[in-house]
């Protein structure tokens, strides 16, 4: 991942003989930063040598983000929900499996015991855990979804660490500190790492959206299609 980002950094700053124009990214805060980082990177590590356009990626919040889309200072966004889609922009919706989230090897013997995740067992299985929470904070799309889910199945763990950082979560996850739900995918490089687990039906305890807004334009749908192919290889791969 680390390859790819630097690479992202190194096009988007350093001068180049045959850059033509500027992709502007926005990312939203309920978005995983570096899963996108990487797969924009990939995108450019797969086109043609002759690369012509730089990518800058730019962290912004869900609402400033469409905002920037609509008045064309961005031409792509990736977010967890829109307020509204209009005809004038391209988008491409997926729905990611959530999955718990837990340090390596901690979690296995435990869940290795269940067989559904539907059942009241999982439900006291999880409010057992010697193990807390670790949240996306309050008001975050991801956030209310988790508060529905624990509120339908009665599970009342507490919640010890909450942030605005879906890499800080994964990160205090992999130290142990607690367990989380996060749709997998985002926790591709940690899980390749052996850094933590994801337990759960294939198909996830629900799912959670990532959009994908951009300018239409030739340039744009093709930069989708290559995300696209990317993101569903992933998920496929995953649990």
């Amino acid at each position: 991942m680390f390859l790819y980002a630097s690479k992202i950094h190194a096009i988007a700053i350093a001068p180049h003989a045959g850059i033509e124009s500027v992709i502007k990214v926005g990312v939203s805060d309920e978005v995983e930063f570096p899963f996108i980082s990487e797969i924009m990177a990939e995108h450019i590590a797969n086109e043609q040598s002759g690369l012509s356009d730089t990518v800058q990626l730019i962290r912004c919040t869900n609402e400033s983000a469409q905002v920037n889309l609509a008045n064309g200072s961005l031409d792509f966004i990736f977010s967890a929900s829109l307020a509204t889609e209009t005809p004038q922009f391209l988008y491409k919706s997926f729905e990611l499996p959530v999955h718990i989230i837990a340090q390596y090897g901690s979690l296995s013997s435990t869940f290795k015991r269940i067989s559904d995740y539907s059942s009241y067992e999982f439900s006291r299985t999880l409010d057992a855990l010697p193990v807390d929470l670790v949240l996306p904070s309050q008001g975050v799309t991801l956030r209310n979804e988790i508060d529905s889910y624990l509120a339908r199945r009665l599970i009342r763990k507490t919640c010890r660490i909450e942030s605005s950082s879906l890499s800080s979560i994964i990160r205090v996850v992999a130290e142990g500190i607690g367990f989380s739900f996060l749709p997998s995918l985002y926790a591709e490089d940690a899980m390749r790492l052996k850094r933590v687990q994801c337990f759960g039906p294939k198909s996830g305890l629900w799912k959670s959206n990532l959009v994908i807004a951009a300018q239409d334009s030739s340039r744009n749908k093709s930069i989708i299609r290559s995300i696209s192919k990317r993101i569903l290889s992933s998920q496929a791969k995953l649990i």
